[in-house]
């Protein structure tokens, strides 16, 4: 490799392995059950909870399936459309995780 501005670009010589992605997503899918369970037990469908909570139905969906791991903003509105508080959404998340039941 060519050094055009060695305090950006460095020759290390060899590849090197990219960084291990977590295996373990089972706090993001704690998230989704609690979230899908509260807004089913609310009789919401997505789009209605999308309506209430500003999110995009299709990010509500990827939530609830684990695949989107949502930042604190987001969880806040996303609480507030389940009218519940972020810190309760939470607690519902952990119980899941920790396999114990939902008092929702």
């Amino acid at each position: 490799m060519r050094r055009v501005y060695p305090d950006v670009i460095e020759d290390r010589g060899s590849h090197r392995e990219p960084a291990p992605v977590p295996a373990d997503l089972q706090a993001q899918r704690a998230l989704g059950v609690a979230v899908k369970a509260r807004r089913e037990a609310l009789g919401l469908t997505q789009e209605q909870l999308s309506l209430k909570s500003g999110l995009h139905q299709r990010w509500i969906s990827n939530v609830e399936t684990g695949k989107r791991n949502p930042s604190y903003t987001s969880l806040r509105r996303l609480a507030a459309g389940l009218d519940y508080a972020a810190s309760r959404l939470l607690a519902e998340a952990e119980a899941v995780e920790a396999g114990g039941p939902s008092d929702t």
